[in-house]
C-alpha cells in the first residue's frame, strides 16, 4: 500500500486481518504517499461474515496528529 499511495500519489485505506499475541484484529489502515500511515483497529465487525466468532474488538486506535 505504501509504495501504490506514492506512485499514485494518493491517500489510500483498506485493511487486514492481523495477529498479534494470539489475538486477531479487523485492522484498517490510512496510507499517504509521504510514506505515513495510520492504523485502527475495528470496533464494529462485519456480523453476516460471523467476524465476531474469531476477531477482537478494537485494541489500537487511529493516531491523530
Amino acid at each position: 500500500m505504501l509504495k501504490m499511495a506514492g506512485q499514485k500519489k494518493a491517500g489510500i485505506m483498506g485493511s487486514n486481518i492481523v495477529k498479534e499475541n494470539n489475538n486477531y484484529f479487523s485492522r484498517m489502515y490510512a496510507v499517504y504517499p509521504d510514506g505515513i500511515y495510520r492504523f485502527y483497529d475495528k470496533r464494529h465487525l462485519f456480523a453476516l461474515g460471523e467476524e465476531q466468532d474469531f476477531l477482537n474488538l478494537e485494541r489500537k486506535r487511529l493516531l491523530q496528529t
